[in-house]
């Protein structure tokens, strides 16, 4: 558009204007409508950076915990698995990250039979406990022990 005053103005002795309308003042009012739209569209990318940015969980260092499977053991309402679990504060969460490998789920010692206690590192963050450190401490002989009723699933 701002072409088109241009040759118009060359073309005419009549001050810059197109139909009625100021040539300079239009492309100033586009030059500041785009940079309005630029400063918009920057604090928007801010906002939605800081709006979707995590904030940082419970940090649990060192401490020793009950855990077990979160079906199994501590009858999670919604679990429909298997999973690792934790009971840090009367609470419990889902356990991911750095978990024990080669587990025996449903062996005499494992997370599906019994409730253990394990030596954990890590965080909470959005209703899950994430490792860092899960150490399994040994099987006690305490006959109060939470266990599981035989379960006639397979891992």
């Amino acid at each position: 558009m701002r072409n088109n005053c241009v040759g118009l103005h060359v073309l005419s002795a009549a001050p810059p204007s197109y139909a009625g309308v100021d040539c300079e003042l239009l492309a100033n009012q586009l030059e500041d409508a785009s940079m309005i739209l630029r400063v918009a569209m920057a604090l928007a990318v801010l906002v939605l950076t800081l709006a979707c940015r995590s904030e940082p969980g419970t940090r649990i260092s060192g401490r020793t915990v009950p855990v077990g499977c979160a079906m199994c053991i501590f009858k999670m309402p919604g679990v429909r698995a298997c999973l690792w679990a934790v009971r840090i504060d009367d609470h419990y969460y889902l356990a991911e990250g750095n978990l024990p490998k080669h587990h025996d789920a449903h062996g005499p010692e494992g997370m599906c039979t019994l409730e253990r206690e394990a030596v954990v590192d890590g965080e909470l963050v959005h209703g899950k406990f994430v490792a860092t450190r899960f150490d399994l401490r040994p099987v006690a002989g305490d006959p109060g022990q939470r266990r599981a009723p035989p379960t006639p699933h397979r891992h």
